[in-house]
């Protein structure tokens, strides 16, 4: 019924950058703590990952990429477009499926995912687009995503560790246990184009953007998503109606003190107590097990229950919708990508200042960052790249448009870059103002 269509040199620098004398040069005498790389081995690092789609219909253009800073890099992505084939849709009808997957303590489960989150999403809500009488029921599709994350979630962790317990070998866990141990949070969005419903589903704390267009020089970004951290007062309240009279169930904005995503997939050792199993297990089998958080009273603390939100795309103003890991945003505001979005699309504006953006919804304004001082105001955006998703990611890295740190950050090695940023991955949805 569904047919997938598409899935998926010397230096001087300064001494708040590496920790080094601002007069400090690194030559050959000199043990070198970084090397700048050639100018063309920039490039190439910056654009190795991207990717440009193009269709016809309400999305036009998708633009992809990743930078990582992890080695391997522990982000995934999601890119599927399948036929809508409910009753009063048309042959141009589909269901657009964009996302990403911010793993972290290994890409095991953010792997998982990409291979699996949508067919898992797609067999879940089969009937909602196949029925006359579901097709307009928001609350039955987003119900039924939920369930289709949390099931998903289940699988990975319940049957994963069930599986090892009763074959408690490296193969098993190589093969089926690993996406538990490691985690990954998880941003998912669905278009219909049928009724140009967007749904996004957040699990963690990626982000996903909407970028409109007023005029020429007056753009609005709406944020999609909440960031669903230890730190979010409506997390904190949820994870402590859950854990009553339980001090360290979340604090020093992390749960039990150690996790930052509140909701997360995989991650046993914030949802279920291995300690009756764990010394049963063979030890080239438990040496890749941790011990337990500290505080570990009555789990499970981590959920994968997506937060879910509808939303009716405009297509004659809405324009862009950026999907992003949180390394991103660690860089930039919603309203610093607005604008540098603006200044690609309109080469009539050369000073950054010269757009108005209309900042919707941010819940946590950022006006500093960690490298605050580095930051420079007013400069021309770095304008060199068709792929709008790499221009974000560069533009991200030169700290207000100086382009030698854009060379300073792409010459740091992984995974000691990870130091000074985290991996990049970045989507870029292009809607149509006509079908």
């Amino acid at each position: 019924m569904f047919k997938n269509i598409l899935n998926n040199h010397k230096y001087k620098f300064l001494a708040a950058a590496v920790g080094v004398t601002a007069t400090e040069t690194y030559t050959s005498s000199n043990k070198e703590l970084l090397s700048i790389l050639p100018k063309d081995d920039i490039e190439q690092k910056l654009t190795k990952l991207q990717h440009s789609y193009s269709f016809l219909g309400k999305v036009k253009r998708v633009d992809i990429n990743q930078l990582p800073s992890n080695s391997p890099i522990e982000d995934c992505h999601i890119e599927s477009i399948i036929n809508n084939d409910a009753p009063n849709s048309n042959y141009n009808d589909k269901i657009m499926l964009f996302g990403v997957m911010d793993g972290h303590s290994g890409g095991h489960t953010s792997n998982f995912l990409q291979q699996n989150l949508v067919a898992k999403v797609i067999s879940k809500l089969y009937p909602y687009f196949n029925s006359t009488d579901k097709v307009e029921d928001l609350d039955y599709f987003n119900e039924n995503l939920k369930k289709s994350f949390i099931e998903l979630d289940n699988q990975i962790v319940l049957e994963g560790f069930n599986n090892l317990i009763k074959s408690p070998t490296r193969e098993t866990l190589f093969n089926l246990t690993m996406p538990a141990i490691s985690g990954s949070c998880c941003l998912l969005t669905i278009f219909n184009t049928n009724n140009d419903i967007l749904t996004v589903a957040q699990t963690g704390d990626s982000r996903a953007i909407l970028i409109s267009k007023e005029n020429d020089y007056e753009y609005s970004v709406r944020q999609l998503s909440k960031d669903l951290t230890g730190d979010n007062p409506g997390e904190i309240a949820r994870i402590q109606n859950l854990h009553p009279n339980e001090e360290f169930a979340v604090f020093r904005g992390r749960v039990l003190g150690s996790l930052q995503p509140s909701r997360a997939f995989g991650d046993y050792r914030y949802k279920i107590d291995l300690s009756k199993h764990q010394n049963l297990l063979p030890p080239d089998v438990k040496m890749f097990l941790r011990r337990p958080p500290k505080n570990l009273l009555t789990p499970p603390y981590v959920t994968a229950e997506p937060d879910v939100h509808n939303f009716k795309i405009n297509l004659k103003k809405d324009k862009y919708m950026i999907i992003a890991c949180d390394g991103l945003f660690e860089l930039l505001n919603n309203d610093d990508i607005a604008r540098l979005v603006a200044q690609w699309e309109n080469s009539n504006i050369k000073n950054p200042n010269d757009v108005k953006i209309n900042v919707i919804n941010e819940p946590i304004k950022q006006d500093s960052f960690k490298y605050d001082q580095r930051y420079k105001q007013g400069l021309p955006c770095i304008k060199k790249d068709d792929n709008l998703a790499t221009h974000l990611i560069r533009n991200a890295l030169s700290f207000g448009g100086q382009e030698e740190f854009v060379d300073l950050m792409c010459s740091l090695k992984e995974p000691g870059s990870r130091k000074y940023r985290d991996d990049l991955t970045v989507q870029v949805i292009f809607f149509s103002d006509s079908d």
